[in-house]
């Protein structure tokens, strides 16, 4: 039998540190999406280091910078050792 592996990726930082503080979810994997490409260039290819120059760029910050905030927090996804996947979205504009 599988055992079932939920990822749950959230509306950014602020949620995140927010599940965090009142513990929801507490055991489970949450991981932030930080990145909303509601605005500005991107790729077609997504998170190949042209995209992480534009979207660097944009964001006015140095690649690094950028990979430390956004990719870094997304590596579980990476991982597909995950069964399920939530999306905590709501009605946020930017998702």
């Amino acid at each position: 039998m599988v055992q079932e592996t939920t990822l749950h990726i959230l509306n950014g930082q602020a949620m995140y540190e927010f599940f965090k503080r009142k513990n929801f979810l507490q055991g489970e994997k949450m991981i932030p999406f930080n990145e909303a490409m509601c605005f500005g260039e991107t790729t077609e290819d997504l998170f190949t280091p042209e995209f992480v120059e534009k979207r660097a760029k944009v964001h006015h910050v140095t690649p690094e910078k950028y990979t430390d905030i956004t990719l870094n927090p997304l590596k579980p996804l990476f991982s597909k050792g995950f069964t399920h996947i939530e999306l905590w979205f709501d009605e946020d504009m930017f998702c």
